[in-house]
């Protein structure tokens, strides 16, 4: 059972053994210590595969996704830490109600260890007019630059800059995805 790299990780559905054979094996035999050896290399596929999938949680704290990124570069064989790929985290941030024509400001709750050790891959947005009903992405960019979104986030809180009345949209998630060194 292997794994196909090139399109991700899935494993094949197929059975290992028929069961109807198992029932009939020795269980001091040869054949059965085999059959061992290799459901525990389909256990060791399994949980490979599963550690390396993105779970869908967007969770109001700190959640560990599943994905990884590479190493740091600044790192080597030589270096204190040994190179190993990095985790992604993920916080979604409860936003609220989008501002008229200003900034509005939101506590992220992002925990930095030191600085320059927590890094963001993935910084986005959707306000939702639960009346009209509509959604924007954020960032938004518009030909009319009054229409334009803007997001920011820096060590305390997530930023959101609307150029023109945006308070229709009253539900809003920010998530925010990021690495630590």
């Amino acid at each position: 059972m292997a794994i196909n790299t090139d399109r991700g990780s899935f494993l094949p559905i197929s059975p290992i053994v028929d069961p109807g054979f198992i029932q009939k094996m020795d269980v001091n035999g040869r054949e059965f210590k085999e059959l061992i050896v290799e459901l525990r290399k389909a256990i060791r596929e399994v949980i490979t595969v599963l550690n390396k999938k993105t779970t869908g949680r967007h969770e109001l704290t700190e959640f560990v996704t599943g994905s990884t990124y590479f190493s740091d570069p600044t790192l080597n064989s030589t270096t204190p830490r040994f190179p190993t790929p990095r985790q992604e985290f993920l916080i979604t941030v409860n936003f609220g109600a989008l501002p008229n024509t200003a900034s509005k400001s939101v506590a992220h709750g992002i925990i930095f260890p030191s600085p320059n050790t927590l890094k963001f891959v993935h910084i986005h947005a959707t306000a939702n007019d639960l009346t009209a009903p509509a959604a924007l992405e954020i960032p938004y960019s518009s030909p009319v630059l009054v229409n334009n979104i803007a997001i920011d986030v820096d060590g305390t809180n997530v930023t959101i800059t609307t150029g023109s009345d945006r308070t229709a949209f009253t539900e809003c998630y920010v998530v925010l995805k990021y690495i630590k060194d």
